[in-house]
């Protein structure tokens, strides 16, 4: 399970107000164009954003991600899907 745009998990791991990054992960959502704050970043750091994808991988914790709305709904859609096939959750 990802985020529809991965670039969203940004801003559930580094919220900088600078950036337009929410704090909160329910409100991760609502940034209308992620890739916003995202470019701001890079530029900020001099990095490109793929450097970052696997230290979010590695750092990002299923408990933050289950604060974003549509992460929370995939996973009970999941979980609900697999105990109709007789998977116990």
């Amino acid at each position: 399970m990802v985020p529809v745009r991965k670039t969203e998990v940004l801003g559930i791991n580094w919220p900088d107000a600078r950036l337009g990054v929410p704090t909160r992960p329910a409100e991760v959502e609502r940034v209308p164009d992620p890739k916003v704050p995202i470019r701001k970043l890079v530029s900020r750091l001099n990095r490109p954003i793929e450097d970052f994808y696997e230290e979010l991988a590695e750092s990002i914790s299923l408990d933050r991600l289950l604060e974003v709305p549509s992460f929370a709904d995939v996973r009970s859609c999941i979980g609900d899907s697999l105990a109709a096939l007789g998977c116990r959750r």
